[in-house]
């Protein structure tokens, strides 16, 4: 009963020492002094750059804020990118049309009334196995017609997944717009490349007359904001063969990636990517998570279609395996691979004027904190709000065992306060185990 007694009063005195001395930082791996000044009341963002996310936790949730005087401030991450509104097409009228096999001129009207700009033509084409040029170019009058793109409409969708019949260009505000089709190089030479029972072959794609259904116009939606990402580019690392001759690469991640991109000279293929996730990096602790074609395509006229990239669920992984299935083709050299991901912010409040924070980081046991600022700026919102960026981080610096700020002498960092509560705690254990152990002793006489 004694060493019980003993036990539990040692137990409490800890367990409070620990909750007062949590909230100063203790425990953590990385700091990096945020520098100000800052201003009370502000709202400031903060990007989290690579370097910071590959020494936190799968969801950052081991990232805490202190303000000068050790005090935890709250804060919510999101992604720098913007949900933008929907808009409906605008259909446009066909005023003239003049065509063949080779070529066709289309002249189209927008209907009366219609103020909102206008960024990509979209042409409703039922044929498969096309390519042609497309112009397009916009007018006030009909008379003066200014260029604003020139570019390609193609379907090769009965052999693989590739179309495009969409054509961008900069928002404008004309009233008549003209799509010429066809009008380059209509050689018969044929491009034959061939991968397991998939043939391509582009004879005759340019002679082809199209029917085209309906034109319509893209509009620019309200608050468009292109999503900034962010990337880590790695090479260096080994690629073998295995007894199925599917090359295999395995490296570090240790990002957020929301997509994976392959860099190769190679001059053409068509390859199946397996891709699998560690957060040990052991031998058999590998699992799967997705898969995906990256493919390059030599066409006529030196159009060159690739993708080299394979979407990813976006969150953090240490180790990523990468299995290209070759078949019978010679294998592809991966020079190169990128991580890219939408770029993490930071925001929060400060409560007080002070001249730095310190972000501290990297202690995986940290829950993750859900601070009431998450309910006032989110996703949804954050870039109707008014914010300043963060001055300036200095660098990342791993914290030692003998650091003074945050471990062996912990206690210097603590303001007189807490010393003070900390004695007492520790007293007030002391004397609960020795009353309990005179209670039992007169207990015992008795």
């Amino acid at each position: 009963m004694r060493y019980f007694l003993l036990i539990l009063s040692l137990f409490l005195t800890f367990t409070i020492v620990d909750t007062l001395t949590a909230s100063e930082g203790k425990g953590f791996q990385y700091s990096a002094m945020v520098k100000g000044p800052f201003k009370k009341g502000t709202l400031y963002r903060l990007k989290l750059s690579a370097d910071i996310l590959e020494r936190t936790g799968i969801e950052q949730s081991d990232l805490r804020l202190f303000d000068s005087e050790k005090g935890e401030t709250p804060y919510v991450i999101l992604k720098n990118k913007v949900l933008s509104i929907k808009t409906n097409p605008i259909p446009f009228q066909i005023m003239d049309y003049k065509g063949n096999k080779q070529s066709a001129d289309i002249i189209v009207r927008v209907r009366k009334g219609e103020t909102r700009l206008i960024q990509s033509i979209d042409l409703d084409i039922k044929d498969r196995d096309f390519q042609k040029n497309v112009t397009i170019h916009g007018s006030y009058d009909l008379k003066k017609w200014t260029l604003l793109n020139q570019s390609l409409i193609y379907d090769f969708s009965r052999q693989v997944d590739l179309r495009k019949t969409n054509i961008r260009f900069d928002p404008s505000n004309y009233p008549y717009y003209r799509i010429r089709l066809g009008g380059g190089k209509t050689s018969q030479k044929s491009i034959r490349l061939k991968y397991k029972d998939l043939d391509f072959n582009v004879e005759g794609f340019y002679n082809k007359k199209l029917r085209i259904n309906k034109i319509t116009g893209e509009t620019v939606g309200k608050d468009v904001r292109p999503t900034i990402y962010d990337e880590k580019r790695v090479t260096g690392f080994t690629q073998t063969l295995d007894e199925k001759g599917q090359s295999v690469i395995t490296l570090g991640g240790n990002v957020p990636a929301d997509e994976v991109i392959f860099e190769t000279s190679h001059l053409y293929y068509y390859r199946n990517v397996r891709v699998y996730y560690s957060e040990t990096g052991g031998k058999k602790s590998y699992r799967y998570l997705t898969q995906g074609v990256i493919h390059r395509f030599i066409r006529p006229q030196s159009l060159k279609e690739r993708k080299n990239r394979i979407a990813l669920e976006g969150e953090k992984h240490l180790y990523y395996r990468f299995v290209i299935e070759n078949d019978r083709n010679p294998p592809i050299k991966i020079t190169g691979i990128t991580f890219r991901w939408v770029q993490r912010l930071l925001f929060f409040i400060t409560l007080k004027d002070t001249d730095h924070y310190l972000l501290s980081l990297g202690n995986p046991p940290k829950e993750r904190s859900e601070y009431d600022i998450s309910r006032f700026i989110h996703q949804n919102n954050w870039f109707k709000q008014s914010y300043k960026d963060v001055p300036s981080i200095i660098g990342i610096r791993k914290i030692s065992r003998g650091d003074d700020s945050l471990n062996n002498d912990w206690l210097k960092d603590l303001d007189l306060l807490t010393i003070i509560v900390i004695v007492l705690v520790i007293v007030l254990g002391l004397w609960v185990y020795f009353l309990f152990r005179k209670v039992l002793r007169e207990k015992k006489t008795d």
